[in-house]
């Protein structure tokens, strides 16, 4: 059976110990996440080099931006309310 990407995201965030907004941890943060957050773009776009500069967009907002996320989950809920604005 394949799970789906909402399971996927809950499973990888309930591993995960690191918080942002922490720059130590946003690297981590972004090579662990950035693909997911990219194919849910992508589900939504349509094109791939779009759904890149959508993913793209979010982290630079979040990175830039004086939003206080206590956990990876609120994060990531964060960037997939911000991909979905931004496609």
């Amino acid at each position: 059976m394949h799970e789906s990407r909402e399971s996927r995201l809950k499973t990888a965030t309930s591993e995960s110990a690191n918080h942002l907004p922490n720059s130590n941890n946003f690297g981590q943060f972004y090579i662990r996440y950035r693909s997911v957050l990219v194919n849910l773009a992508n589900s939504v776009v349509r094109n791939p080099s779009v759904a890149e500069e959508v993913v793209q967009d979010a982290f630079l907002y979040l990175m830039t931006s004086s939003v206080e996320l206590p956990s990876d989950l609120d994060a990531l809920r964060f960037l997939k309310w911000k991909t979905r604005m931004l496609s």
